[in-house]
């Protein structure tokens, strides 16, 4: 008994001395939050004026807000609060989409059998000449085999996934989006099928390729009132039996306040902007509420072209020319900020369009997005790419700031890049002081990281 309670004793100080411990390196984290900055590219000075605010937070209770000027974040001002409440960080909602899902390129693996039903579509994947190549398959073995796809199918295959900002009504909008899209399936659309039975019998593996056809990928965006959607087609298709033919097409959603929930008017379904296939091919979309449009890019004969469709009256107002190379799509996901939109290359070149007063935009700035750091210290030469997809971004009409979390769940720690007219200006690499004493931590909890909103970027 009196060992248990030396032991239990004995725990209870061990506990209250590491409690001590973190107590202290947290205080010191508080009164000695430091920013400093390693120079990649360029010249300090071109990053004056922009203040650049970090929020990093300990176990949602603790919370530290440093502010400091780019070029000078030596003398970087933090306030500190302690938060008896857990704190709320906005959380980043998933955006609106609608897919259809057809795939001739990819595959498909289960434990289980693939074809326990055979009227699955998995993930776009036609299902019927795999059916087909099964009834051919001995357990244990792997076959090939090509086959016309219009031999099983008159329209083209697909699934539908929605998702808007809540949930839907019950019924199936399905049915009715199959029947206004019905696509042909070529004639002389080829699928090659590769598939593999495990030993008992079950299809466990199913491989597509196609030369001709990749597939019908979806290219989406939203407003309050619906969605708006078109199709990036890499071959062509037959859109005769589409009401409209092809082009860019808006589906209305309503929302039933009482229920608070939405439903698909897919009888108000119409092709707002009609296209010829043969002369375009749409790369992005993306909407413009600050100018309620579309600006819709496109490639043709090689040369990428931004067109803006002014939602009132569906009326094109303004073609814009995008220099770069587009020819293999977009390179990065469009941002669109507020006042601003940026576009990427296949090869890192981005163009910045800028809302003009009057309406329209206008290519400001373009600059390339590939950093590379010359080998030193023995370390071999490195290439940073200064943007991703949580980056935080800013733009006063002259510069475009680009701030990116290093590892956001390890470290405060974050790159910033300055672009002007004439290019890349200035990248560091900025450390946080939180960082050392994150040392202490053994588990994500333990550590003083950023929140979920962690970079703003503002400008003096």
């Amino acid at each position: 008994m009196k060992k248990s309670l030396f032991l239990l004793f004995f725990l209870s100080v061990c506990a209250a001395a590491l409690f001590f411990h973190a107590a202290v390196r947290i205080c010191s984290a508080e009164e000695q939050v430091s920013v400093t900055a390693q120079t990649l590219a360029g010249d300090p000075a071109a990053a004056a004026g922009i203040t650049v605010t970090e929020r990093t937070a300990l176990r949602s209770h603790l919370l530290w807000e440093t502010r400091f000027d780019a070029s000078e974040p030596a003398g970087a001002a933090t306030d500190f609060s302690f938060h008896a409440n857990e704190l709320a960080f906005p959380i980043q909602q998933p955006t609106p989409v609608i897919e259809f899902l057809f795939n001739l390129n990819g595959g498909i693996g289960s434990s289980g059998d693939i074809l326990d039903d055979p009227e699955e579509m998995h993930n776009g994947f036609p299902m019927l000449p795999a059916i087909e190549l099964a009834k051919k398959t001995e357990p244990g073995q792997t076959s090939k085999g090509s086959f016309v796809l219009s031999d099983y199918y008159e329209y083209l295959p697909y699934a539908l996934n929605f998702f808007f900002y809540g949930d839907f009504y019950l019924e199936d909008p399905e049915q009715q989006m199959l029947e206004y899209f019905r696509i042909k399936t070529p004639k002389d659309l080829v699928v090659d099928l590769e598939l593999t039975k495990d030993a008992l019998g079950q299809t466990v593996n199913i491989n597509y390729s196609s030369s001709s056809i990749e597939g019908l990928y979806t290219l989406c965006t939203s407003s309050e009132d619906g969605f708006y959607f078109t199709f990036s087609l890499s071959g062509a298709l037959d859109f005769s039996e589409v009401p409209g033919g092809f082009g860019i097409y808006y589906l209305p959603v309503a929302l039933d306040e009482e229920e608070q929930l939405y439903s698909l008017l897919v009888d108000q379904l119409a092709n707002i902007y009609p296209l010829d296939p043969a002369q375009c091919q749409v790369l992005d979309l993306q909407f413009l509420e600050n100018q309620n449009a579309l600006c819709i890019f496109t490639l043709e004969e090689g040369r990428c072209w931004m067109n803006l469709l002014s939602l009132e009256g569906h009326q094109l107002t303004q073609r814009l020319e995008i220099e770069g190379d587009y020819q293999d799509g977009i390179g990065y996901p469009t941002r669109v900020e507020e006042g601003f939109l940026l576009v990427c290359d296949t090869h890192e070149t981005f163009t910045l369009l800028e809302e003009t007063a009057g309406g329209g935009l206008r290519a400001a700035l373009c600059g390339n997005l590939l950093l590379n750091i010359p080998a030193q210290d023995g370390e071999e030469e490195q290439s940073l790419f200064l943007l991703g997809y949580d980056s935080t971004l800013g733009y006063d009409g002259e510069r475009l700031v680009i701030a990116t979390l290093i590892e956001p769940y390890h470290s405060a720690g974050f790159y910033l890049s300055v672009f002007d007219q004439d290019g890349l200006a200035y990248a560091g690499n900025y450390l946080h002081s939180q960082d050392a004493v994150n040392d202490f931590g053994f588990t994500t909890s333990d550590r003083c990281l950023p929140t979920e909103d962690a970079l703003c970027i503002s400008f003096a």
